[in-house]
């Protein structure tokens, strides 16, 4: 599906979405972190469990405050999927986190991950945050490729984050989001 061209919607999860955000998940991680960690961890990854945990989370708190859960769907399938809310580091402090984005490599280039980006960042400026962060590994190239499209730039914060044992090198990309006549 790749490069292809269909219908692109953007909306809120629901329960009912759980199973298929596990499968993206798992699919995604599957593709993006092969060569970064070990595929005895990626190729046990569950989509079953992972839609559980989506859907325990979605029930448990279907529209959480300050938070926000997003699927990205191609021709009304969900092929996306990602979560914002308060900066991981500061969750009092004035910056917002877009704190997972993915989207199933089969429908890389078909404008999911734009129109689900685009709706994380109209989420955390309605939410009058300054700016938004997020973290990404260092060696996903294709999705710092991305973030630098969008407009977005790396701030020098670094970190490391264990990952199924792995310890992965992330740095920090941060756009502003106050529009320019508020300066």
């Amino acid at each position: 599906m790749t490069g292809t061209t269909g219908t692109v919607g953007v909306r809120d999860a629901t329960a009912d979405d759980a199973a298929a955000m596990g499968h993206v998940h798992v699919a995604a991680w599957r593709a993006v972190y092969r060569g970064m960690l070990s595929s005895a961890f990626l190729d046990a990854l569950d989509p079953a469990v992972r839609g559980d945990a989506w859907r325990t989370a979605i029930d448990d708190d279907p529209t959480p405050t300050g938070w926000r859960r997003l699927v990205g769907t191609l021709d009304g399938e969900v092929v996306g999927i990602a979560l914002v809310g308060p900066d991981s580091l500061d969750p009092d402090g004035p910056d917002g986190e877009v704190h997972l984005i993915n989207v199933a490599p089969d429908a890389w280039g078909s404008g999911v991950a734009t129109a689900l980006f685009a709706e994380c960042v109209q989420t955390l400026a309605s939410l009058e945050y300054r700016d938004a962060v997020l973290w990404v590994a260092s060696e996903n190239l294709r999705a710092r490729r991305f973030y630098e499209r969008e407009g977005w730039h790396r701030d020098g914060g670094e970190r490391m984050n264990e990952i199924g044992g792995s310890e992965i090198p992330t740095v920090r990309y941060r756009s502003s989001l106050s529009s320019p006549s508020a300066s």
